[in-house]
């Protein structure tokens, strides 16, 4: 987290990472995607789970929470229209290819609690850790010879495992 964390104060870390070596590109991709995977196998639509409510999203695939659930879709259907808006008025901050906002577009029409509740039958889930990103893994020394390790559960839910 940088120099300004308090776990931080007083270590010197390019002198620290350096002695540790980065991993590679390939290294951090691999385990990433073991560590991942293991976590999505072990809970790989693990119906016991579905009753913790500290689960985001566990109640959904319950039927229940119909509310939140609006609630989520309505931040991703608001910053779609934002994006439509910059579209039409020729200001867009990224280049989009026209294919991706086409599905995009489709999707967003079609998507509705009852569409959700009738692909669950059918939809793979598992346990998700919620916030993936590079911030969210810790790699120990190399000498100390294991893997990644995942931090920030806070957002932890049930979902798709390519969530």
């Amino acid at each position: 987290f940088g120099p300004g964390n308090p776990n931080n104060w007083n270590v010197n870390l390019a002198r620290l990472t350096e002695s540790a070596g980065n991993p590679s590109a390939e290294d951090v991709a691999r385990q990433a995607f073991q560590v991942y995977a293991r976590l999505h196998s072990k809970f790989w639509r693990c119906h016991d789970f579905l009753g913790n409510n500290w689960l985001r999203g566990s109640d959904w695939f319950q039927g229940l929470g119909e509310d939140s659930w609006q609630a989520s879709q309505k931040l991703a259907a608001d910053a779609w229209k934002e994006l439509l808006e910059e579209l039409e008025l020729g200001e867009p901050s990224l280049q989009w290819d026209a294919h991706l906002l086409a599905c995009l577009k489709t999707s967003f029409a079609k998507t509705s609690w009852q569409t959700f509740q009738e692909n669950l039958r059918n939809m793979h889930w598992t346990v998700v850790q919620g916030d993936c990103h590079p911030g969210n893994a810790l790699w120990p020394l190399k000498e100390q010879g294991t893997s990644m390790r995942l931090i920030d559960f806070e957002m932890v839910g049930i979902g798709s495992g390519a969530q």
